[in-house]
């Protein structure tokens, strides 16, 4: 079976950044999963609901570079 998507260009440009890195954004909410995971069973260093928030934060913008996507691809 094959599928093909189409796309408009440049009227569907963001559609298609996302189709084409939606590998890449998987991967990266996959290994935050993972992360948080550890964290909950394994413990951690938090010292503040915001510390957590801007450690979580950081790993996902760190597991977004490691897969090559980033939030600001899609204006």
């Amino acid at each position: 079976m094959k599928t093909i998507i189409e796309f408009d260009l440049p009227e569907d440009d963001d559609a298609h950044k996302l189709a084409d890195n939606a590998s890449g954004l998987y991967n990266s909410l996959w290994d935050l999963d993972q992360q948080l995971r550890s964290w909950i069973r394994h413990g951690h260093t938090f010292e503040s609901a915001d510390d957590a928030l801007e450690t979580v934060r950081g790993a996902l913008r760190s597991f977004m570079d490691d897969n090559g996507v980033s939030l600001e691809m899609v204006q």
